[in-house]
């Protein structure tokens, strides 16, 4: 019983990692340094709609608050306190992969 207990553990896990997307992490860190939906839209160059479509998909799949919304800010509650510092670590590994694919010259040899 336990074996099969950590199975679906380990598949929700799967599917709850593979479901989170670099956009909406990226849209989570923009709000958090510019402060609002409206400026994080305007850094990303996309709509404020996008940005609040990506935080409510974020929310949902992880299932947890990650923002506090008023009408005269937005702050981090304390499970966005948490989750930062990794969204941040996988924002930097991603434009790592990017840039390291960008820079390494390979040949393509034909025949």
């Amino acid at each position: 019983m336990f074996a099969l207990r950590k199975m679906h553990e380990m598949a929700y896990l799967y599917d709850l990692v593979m479901s989170v997307e670099l956009r909406q992490l990226r849209c989570l860190a923009a709000i958090v340094d510019a402060g609002t939906f409206t400026d994080a839209a305007i850094d990303l160059g996309i709509s404020q709609a996008a940005v609040s479509r990506a935080m409510a998909s974020l929310e949902a799949t992880l299932g947890v608050r990650l923002l506090r919304r008023t009408t005269r800010e937005v702050t981090l509650t304390a499970a966005g306190s948490r989750v930062l510092p990794h969204v941040r670590r996988a924002l930097a590994e991603a434009d790592a992969v990017a840039r390291e694919a960008a820079t390494r010259h390979t040949r393509l040899r034909l025949g």
